[in-house]
């Protein structure tokens, strides 16, 4: 059975915003405290743990915000996914996800989400209507002048 077109458009937009959301509640208590963030991160071991803090909070909240919204769409999806793949390495370790360790498979379930909504985020985004209001210039040959 083949669905309409606008049917995966709008699934697309209802789990951008769902994953969107969810990504949003896990920046919300980042993006409000960057320093403890930080603070957390050198104590489990994370690598610049200034920078990751940073990177989080922005990724975890505006990027998401950018996911829901539609813009940048590949950008990022592909931004949410590492920071999952990050989460995963610094909480338990790719071999982790075969024991089903920790919050793993929600870190797993978000970025590969994410990473799919952000490479086939369907019409209803602001990256399709900025590509589909953009009038191309056509290549027209300039006329000569006589000299």
């Amino acid at each position: 059975m083949r669905l309409p077109s606008w049917s995966r458009d709008v699934t697309a937009l209802v789990a951008r915003i769902g994953i969107g959301l969810a990504w949003i509640a896990h920046g919300w208590p980042k993006i409000q405290d960057p320093a403890r963030v930080a603070a957390g991160f050198a104590r489990t071991g994370v690598y610049l743990p200034v920078v990751s803090a940073w990177y989080a909070s922005i990724v975890e909240f505006a990027v998401a915000i950018a996911l829901i919204i539609g813009i940048a769409l590949p950008v990022a999806g592909t931004l949410l996914f590492l920071d999952a793949l990050g989460v995963i390495y610094f909480t338990v370790g790719f071999t982790g996800l075969l024991h089903w360790r920790g919050d793993s498979q929600l870190a797993l379930v978000l970025g590969v989400g994410a990473l799919v909504a952000g490479l086939h985020g369907g019409r209803l985004s602001l990256d399709s209507l900025i590509t589909r209001f953009r009038t191309p210039t056509p290549s027209v040959p300039r006329a000569s002048t006589p000299t």
